[in-house]
């Protein structure tokens, strides 16, 4: 929410590596420590020098002010009525829960399953006899 209401670009950026950081800590609390991992070097590590480059690069004078017209206050309230609808489909207890999604990462975790895959390219890196 404090990216998108921050009024300094570079704060916004800042507000957004946290946001990335905090999705990799779901991650990790969902026991798919390979994904965080990616998480954290490719969104929070590349792609965040890439969008303080591009701010410290272009010039950010906002000609129109700090207006909110109606447009903002329709894509606020869309926003929220989203919200609302998450939120009450998800008190309802309508999303089925997958246990057995949870017992094969108690087994050995995803990045396990990775490695005795062979990796990404394992077999064109490293050749089988």
């Amino acid at each position: 929410m404090l990216v998108v209401l921050s009024r300094s670009a570079i704060h916004s950026a800042i507000y957004l590596v946290l946001s990335f950081l905090s999705m990799a800590g779901l991650y990790v609390l969902l026991e798919a420590e390979f994904v965080a991992a990616v998480q954290v070097l490719v969104y929070a590590g590349g792609i965040m020098v890439l969008f303080l480059f591009v701010i410290m690069l272009v010039d950010l004078r906002d000609p129109y002010g700090s207006k909110v017209g109606l447009h903002g206050v329709i894509s606020g309230g869309l926003g929220l009525a989203v919200v609302a609808v998450i939120l009450s489909v998800y008190g309802r207890g309508r999303i089925p829960a997958v246990p057995e999604a949870a017992s094969v990462l108690r087994q050995g975790g995803n990045l396990e399953a990775v490695g005795q895959a062979g990796g990404l390219a394992g077999h064109v890196i490293i050749p089988r006899a």
